[in-house]
């Protein structure tokens, strides 16, 4: 798996974990642990934290989850001198700064909320400069899934199962479509130009060999098969997860009812891809 494979993967599992463990009714603290975790991992962030309070403002759950012990101080002191009293007086529920200094930081922090009433927060920080709004989708999607973990069962919370079911698909989604974009633009334009000559290299040369013009002729329509499977990457979001081999998965893009293991034999069982 490659590099942006496995962050993708990352953001798929710091949703998936955090919901699981939210509507399984294991916690809030660890709940928010496994994703925490996950979302430092991919974002990068020095530290991440999901602060609740109760009506009086009282902090009731504080965790954290960083890098570096020292990471989780600057965190936690950047909370208390700044995000606290941005929430607290200025009413500032949601936000993304980045701050000069040395070592610069861009902080977030995001509303934990059910029926419009803020209870809690996410946040985080990353020692360097750094566009986290660029993530702004997949932190609501968490804070959303968090919500539900610390006020599961809750008349009117405002965020359902099926809702969070519907973020974390989408946000599956939209990491396949990103990398089938990409998987297009880079197979799609080299092979353009290898039809290309091809085809002129067989009209230019018709008394070509027998054997020759058989082989020229198997890799035109090899190519033409590679065109039909990037064409069918931008419908990967809709296609199963299947198994490939062993406890490694792929996505089918065969396009067919029955799908083949790594053997080539028949009987791949196809699962929806948030099973795994």
């Amino acid at each position: 798996m490659n590099d942006s494979s496995q962050r993708e993967d990352l953001r798929y599992r710091a949703l998936a974990e955090a919901a699981t463990a939210a509507v399984a009714g294991v916690g809030i603290e660890l709940a928010a642990q496994k994703g925490l975790a996950a979302a430092v991992e991919y974002i990068h962030l020095a530290a991440g934290a999901l602060v609740l309070w109760n009506e009086s403002g009282e902090v009731k759950v504080k965790s954290v989850e960083a890098v570096h012990d020292d990471d989780r101080r600057i965190l936690l002191e950047t909370e208390v001198t700044l995000l606290a009293m941005l929430r607290k007086n200025f009413q500032v529920t949601a936000a993304y700064m980045e701050l000069a200094g040395d070592p610069a930081r861009a902080v977030f922090t995001l509303p934990i909320e059910t029926g419009g009433r803020q209870f809690g927060a996410l946040i985080g920080i990353k020692l360097e400069s750094a566009r986290l709004h660029d993530y702004d989708d997949f932190l609501r999607a968490l804070a959303a899934v968090l919500a539900l973990a610390a006020a599961p069962g809750k008349a009117g919370a405002g965020v359902t199962e099926a809702e969070v079911d519907r973020k974390v698909k989408a946000e599956r989604d939209t990491a396949i479509i990103e990398l089938a974009v990409a998987i297009n633009h880079e197979i799609n334009n080299p092979l353009t130009a290898l039809l290309g000559n091809l085809q002129l290299l067989m009209l230019k040369n018709q008394n070509l060999p027998e054997d020759i013009a058989a082989r020229l002729k198997v890799i035109e329509e090899s190519a033409n098969q590679i065109r039909e499977v990037t064409g069918r990457l931008m419908k990967a979001a809709e296609a199963p997860s299947v198994t490939y081999t062993g406890s490694m998965r792929m996505i089918d893009l065969s396009g067919r009812k029955e799908s083949s293991d790594a053997g080539g034999k028949p009987g791949g069982k196809k699962e929806d891809d948030r099973s795994s």
